[in-house]
């Protein structure tokens, strides 16, 4: 290699590539600022979002979970019948409602099962979030419902009715922002004895045809019935074939016992029960009282 071409390959670089080397090293210090400054920042950022999540699922455990939270979806809210607060009315001072309580509970022990109310209406009292919106869905006197504390305590109360002999469903609804819950309070209700025999009509044999013929126009009405258990047929609640008939022709009922007494076969009895149907080819009655005779 000459002289020359030795200088050439050793003299300084030229001026624009060592500007080229500067701008190379730069970019890449800058690189490295850049990358430490994002992953930085997202863990500034990462630390931000628990702080306020943290805040956010402390307030919702303290005070409910806010509207937000349950966007596009309805949350539950609490809607309760208040415990042992039911009593009820029809004109009866409030000694006598204390008097009807304990005496439902007495029926509730002696016969195992739910003791019915004996009046056509009853005051419930009923609780759920404070500020809700109540809606009564079931039968209720116009103008009972009772708001007055609801803002306070979620409280309120309302005076239900029951059209149907047996059971009735009592239906709440309640709604607050996004949150709404929906309650079915069943109530077993059966007028007293006396009231209640007072509607029946005797099964004789042109009432039977009738029973017979109108079965559905016919349900609910109460009848009397004397006669036989022929059959037990079934067991929780208790089913048994009756024969009412008088004479020779066999005028045959299915009961469903709600009474406080179990029947025999063979034994005679006298019931008084509410229509309900037709089982086969036999008027179906729900017995609500029987007597030995």
């Amino acid at each position: 290699m000459d002289q020359e071409r030795w200088q050439r390959a050793y003299e300084p670089a030229p001026e624009a590539f060592e500007l080229s080397i500067e701008r190379a090293l730069w970019q890449a210090r800058e690189g490295k600022n850049v990358r430490r400054f994002t992953l930085r920042t997202v863990a500034i950022a990462v630390s931000i979002i628990a702080v306020l999540t943290g805040v956010s699922l402390a307030l919702a455990r303290s005070t409910g979970a806010p509207d937000f939270l349950a966007a596009g979806q309805p949350r539950a809210i609490t809607l309760e019948i208040a415990p042992g607060t039911p009593s009820e009315t029809n004109g009866t001072s409030d000694e006598e409602l204390i008097e009807d309580a304990t005496e439902r509970q007495a029926a509730f022990r002696a016969l195992g099962t739910a003791a019915p109310v004996k009046k056509p209406q009853m005051k419930l009292y009923a609780f759920t979030v404070p500020g809700a919106e109540i809606e009564i869905l079931s039968d209720h006197v116009e103008g009972s419902l009772d708001l007055t504390r609801l803002n306070t305590d979620g409280s309120f109360s309302f005076i239900a009715t029951f059209p149907t002999i047996g059971d009735n469903e009592v239906v709440i609804r309640a709604r607050r922002g996004s949150g709404e819950a929906a309650l079915t309070h069943a109530v077993y209700y059966v007028p007293p004895a006396n009231v209640y025999i007072q509607r029946a009509w005797p099964c004789e044999r042109g009432v039977y045809a009738d029973l017979l013929g109108n079965s559905e126009l016919r349900r609910g009405q109460v009848y009397a019935c004397k006669g036989t258990v022929t059959e037990i047929v079934g067991e929780c609640p208790q089913l048994a074939v009756m024969d009412t008939g008088t004479g020779e022709a066999e005028q045959l009922v299915l009961l469903e016992n709600n009474s406080n007494i179990t029947w025999e076969a063979g034994q005679h009895y006298r019931v008084y029960g509410d229509a309900s149907g037709l089982y086969e080819t036999m008027p179906r009655l729900t017995v609500r009282f029987t007597y030995l005779d």
